[in-house]
């Protein structure tokens, strides 16, 4: 991938979840490990989920919307009652973290968001402890709204609710 890069964008299929599956993150990402977190096979498959690929096909990440961008602990908090944003996620392919993709990962997300969505106002759950992927949501201009506390394996872990206006 480069930052000039063309992504193929498509639902998530079995070859990509595979592939998905098989990622292993630094201890900083760890909650983007699939054994790590709460996100189900079956979600992935039918859900929102799209998986990303670069020109030579490549799979560079994928990106996560709606329901499928939201942690339940979330409801319990109330950092989700604002039903006019279209929640987001994004996962880049672990090869390809601290190589500088990750801001232009984001904003084709919110470029293929705001044409499938139809919408311009959107919504993000990021851990608080990842101070670098805080920073590439600023960039797009994202603020942090809400914060709340999760347990990922045997850690509580705070999550800001990021939004931005396009």
């Amino acid at each position: 991938m480069t930052h000039n890069s063309k992504l193929i964008i498509n639902k998530m299929d079995g070859l990509s979840w595979e592939e998905v599956l098989t990622w292993e993150y630094s201890e900083d990402l760890k909650i983007l490990d699939f054994h790590e977190n709460e996100i189900d096979h079956k979600r992935l498959r039918n859900g929102q989920f799209y998986s990303v690929r670069d020109s030579n096909y490549d799979l560079v990440g994928y990106y996560c919307f709606c329901e499928d961008a939201k942690f339940k602990k979330g409801y319990e908090y109330n950092v989700y009652d604002d039903f006019t944003c279209t929640d987001i996620g994004i996962a880049l392919n672990p090869k390809l973290c601290d190589m500088g993709y990750g801001f232009i990962f984001l904003v084709k997300a919110l470029e293929f968001a705001r044409d499938n969505f139809y919408t311009d106002m959107f919504r993000a759950t990021v851990p608080i402890c990842n101070k670098k992927i805080i920073r590439i949501y600023e960039k797009a201009g994202f603020s942090i709204g809400k914060v709340f506390e999760h347990e990922v394996g045997n850690k509580k872990m705070k999550f800001a609710v990021m939004t931005v206006t396009l």
